[in-house]
């Protein structure tokens, strides 16, 4: 799935981000000395705002158990809406190719599966992240390093020790912007069962091609990470 790691918008998004005290020092450091990885368990939160309203996540990313599990509630598709959706991306199971990923839409009480990207480490940096290192910060007291995609129009902010997420910032073409702020972040999993798929997509979950139109629209790009989520 590729949310990977998505974003946010206008004054008060400007406003939100804000909220992060962000002191950024250019620096002349090299794309390897800058890059970095993130623990192999670890957890957060995190709150998009956009021109469609507001986005809460919860993820809890597993290297160890090669899994991931993405929370999302808010405005997804509209305005004065409010869906919910969960994924679970099981790269331990099945043979290279044929993970499954499944997504569960929980107003409409249906789940799809489709197959899984191959697993890649979320990381800062490396060439297949397709970001520039911007330069240095502080965030709340704490050691960052800036990150941007210029061509997708995203910003990323990263801890450095440990390397985590702390935001993303996208730029829209219409003038836009949506942004991402990520609280609560923890290294390891406080309760595995957050990877047990629910009854419901084992037994009946329909193919990606079943999926409605309206449903796939909520399925958006992850801005969080551009490889892997």
């Amino acid at each position: 799935m590729h949310f990977r790691p998505s974003a946010m918008r206008t004054n008060r998004c400007v406003a939100t981000l804000g909220l992060v005290t962000i002191i950024l020092a250019l620096a002349s450091s090299s794309l390897a000395q800058n890059s970095c990885c993130t623990p192999s368990q670890w957890q957060t939160s995190g709150l998009t705002v956009s021109n469609l309203g507001s986005v809460s996540h919860n993820i809890y990313y597993d290297k160890i158990g090669q899994q991931v599990r993405w929370d999302r509630a808010g405005n997804l598709e509209q305005r004065g809406v409010s869906q919910t959706i969960i994924s679970w991306s099981q790269y331990n199971v099945g043979p290279v190719g044929q993970h499954p990923e499944y997504v569960y839409f929980v107003e409409q009480g249906k789940c799809f599966t489709y197959g899984a990207d191959e697993w890649n480490d979320w990381c800062f940096g490396l060439p297949i992240e397709q970001q520039t290192f911007v330069g240095s910060t502080q965030v709340n007291g704490v050691a960052c390093s800036v990150w941007e995609n210029k061509l997708q129009g995203f910003t990323w902010i990263s801890r450095n020790l440990p390397c985590l997420p702390v935001s993303t910032m996208q730029s829209i073409p219409n003038g836009s912007v949506q942004s991402t702020l990520f609280h609560n972040t923890t290294v390891g999993i406080k309760d595995m069962s957050v990877f047990d798929v629910p009854s419901v997509c084992k037994k009946s979950a329909s193919k990606l091609s079943d999926m409605p139109q309206h449903l796939r629209q909520m399925l958006l790009p992850n801005p969080f990470k551009p490889s892997n989520l």
